[in-house]
């Protein structure tokens, strides 16, 4: 059973997984899977048993790639997954531990974001930089005052929440995120997304597969920060100044009646041809380059994404706050691993906004460099 899906978007859904636009479809799963669901089981009514369903089933499965801040009904282990196995869906609730709203539903104190980060979630600087302006005065967070339409008051301030330990006491404006946007960061173009490659980080966070049945993946739950240390939700609070001052620039661009008067995002490059190989001891130089559209000066930094590379250590990077840098290949690398860094630049502009590039430099044995 399909449980309430909207026989509107699920007949938009299917029109756009059979159109002959060969870009992968990326539906959002905002609440359940169920109109998705429909959709398929709309294409499978119509082309099982037909001599087309076998390309059919393949070209669909390869096309939709469903983007989900969480499986909130029955259908995707009920009919999805068993259907539809190579269909990539990614799970990525675990986002929610970053986005999803400033309580800390374990009563242990209302805590979000590395040290040094806290306050882009609260409420000062919410208040400052997100409710302002036509299109920012409609954001909502927590105490602010504001009803949504429809509700008879704050609910996002109801001290009977508090009271019953749904939220521990907030401050005034404290960070309500829309929550759901889990689901569309890793969509955003920051210059290393590749939506084709959930193992990949961006602002959306890493994920890997987690079923052999399906074509499931769910996000890491931790990450190594630049001490080698483990952190839980790193995959996604590594991003989280980048994501909010970019919120807080774009929210800039509506008040803003010139292009001139607002801040926007630096290009960042590297300069590099094809796939970078190296035997291990080998010493590279890699060069960046960035070019900010409103002459703001950008700042570079390279560092190492251990988690996206296969080599399970470290790498020396020397110069690493340049545009040049050198970076030396363990001795100890292995033939077919990978070493994965990033260059981010970050603008002086007001908002600094941050973008990036990646190399992969994939080990070699002695005399296959290039």
């Amino acid at each position: 059973m399909l449980l309430r899906a909207v026989p509107e978007g699920s007949d938009l859904i299917k029109k756009l997984l059979l159109d002959h636009d060969p870009r992968p479809v990326y539906p959002q799963v905002w609440g359940g899977p169920n109109t998705i669901a429909r959709a398929l089981k709309s294409i499978q009514d119509q082309y099982s048993g037909t001599p087309q369903w076998s390309k059919t089933h393949e070209r669909v499965s390869k096309k939709a790639v469903i983007l989900a801040s969480g499986l909130q009904d029955h259908t995707y282990a009920d009919y999805i997954a068993p259907n539809w196995p190579d269909l990539r869906t990614e799970d990525l609730s675990a986002g929610y531990a970053t986005w999803g709203y400033n309580c800390n539903w374990s009563g242990k104190g209302n805590t979000r974001g590395l040290p040094g980060d806290e306050k882009y979630f609260e409420g000062a600087w919410t208040k400052q930089n997100i409710q302002i302006g036509p299109l920012g005065s409609l954001y909502r967070s927590w105490l602010d005052g504001q009803a949504m339409p429809g509700d008879p008051a704050d609910i996002f301030g109801d001290p009977e929440l508090a009271k019953n330990g749904w939220c521990p006491p907030l401050s005034a404006y404290d960070f309500l995120s829309e929550g759901d946007n889990v689901a569309y960061l890793p969509l955003l173009d920051t210059g290393i997304q590749v939506p084709g490659d959930p193992n990949l980080g961006s602002l959306g966070g890493r994920a890997v597969r987690t079923s052999t049945s399906s074509n499931l993946w769910t996000m890491v739950p931790t990450e190594t920060d630049a001490t080698g240390a483990g952190l839980p939700d790193y995959t996604t609070n590594r991003w989280e100044a980048a994501a909010q001052n970019d919120f807080a620039a774009r929210m800039q661009w509506t008040l803003s009646p010139g292009y001139r008067q607002a801040n926007h995002a630096p290009y960042v490059g590297i300069l590099s041809t094809g796939k970078v190989q190296a035997v291990p001891g080998q010493v590279l130089k890699l060069r960046g380059v960035s070019a900010d559209p409103d002459r703001d000066g950008v700042k570079m930094h390279w560092w190492q994404y251990k988690e996206e590379g296969t080599y399970p250590g470290r790498a020396a990077v020397s110069g690493s706050d340049s545009a040049t840098a050198t970076v030396t290949v363990p001795a100890d690398a292995r033939p077919g691993q990978t070493i994965s860094l990033i260059l981010q630049g970050t603008d002086n502009g007001h908002f600094p906004l941050t973008r990036y590039a990646r190399v992969m430099i994939h080990v070699v044995g002695s005399g296959h460099t290039g």
